[in-house]
């Protein structure tokens, strides 16, 4: 067999929460700067620069909130090692999760008459999908450091090839969708 290596990298779609939250740092940044500077030029004019400073502070930490909920994930496969990493505001990275391809119990979609069975069975789930469509998220099933977990990412043909060639009774085919003629 050759090495294999394959990447991916999809970015996490922000959801209701994701933008409640964003819209609630605008929020609260314009209300504190407000409240600050208002204090300050009428309880204490003498205030004044250390709060336009404080002003500029606050700037500086909503921007340093809104920029880190931008989320991407790596999906990498090299050989049998399936590694995926976050990385946050294009800056930091860290690895969520490393897992081999033998050790998974089920891969499959999450139309997967299954997936309700090991969902129930699941001690942990983990989302690194862009949370798009379900209708392309696929779900690995598998024991990871004692405990059963769910780890649900986006599809890919090349990552699916390469868990049926170290997996292969494990990975679940989808049939092609017949066309009319």
């Amino acid at each position: 067999m050759k090495d294999v290596f394959v990447e991916k990298i999809i970015t996490h779609k922000k959801g209701p929460l994701e933008l409640f939250i964003r819209f609630m740092i605008i929020i609260t940044t314009i209300t504190v700067i407000l409240t600050i500077n208002i204090l300050a030029l009428f309880v204490a004019p003498e205030f004044s620069p250390f709060a336009f400073m404080v002003s500029f502070g606050l700037i500086y930490l909503a921007y340093r909130l809104f920029i880190s909920m931008n989320i991407e994930y790596e999906y990498s496969l090299t050989n049998d090692e399936f590694n995926v990493e976050c990385i946050t505001a294009k800056r930091k990275r860290k690895q969520v999760f490393y897992a081999s391809c033998k050790t998974f119990d089920r891969v499959a979609p999450l139309s997967d008459p299954e997936y309700v069975h090991k969902l129930e069975g699941s001690t942990a789930i983990h989302d690194y999908s862009s949370s798009s469509s379900r209708e392309v998220t696929w779900y690995i099933a598998l024991n990871h450091k004692g405990r059963n977990r769910i780890i649900l990412f986006d599809y890919d043909d090349r990552f699916i090839e390469v868990f049926r060639r170290y997996n292969p009774r494990k990975v679940v085919t989808v049939p092609a969708e017949k066309t009319e003629e």
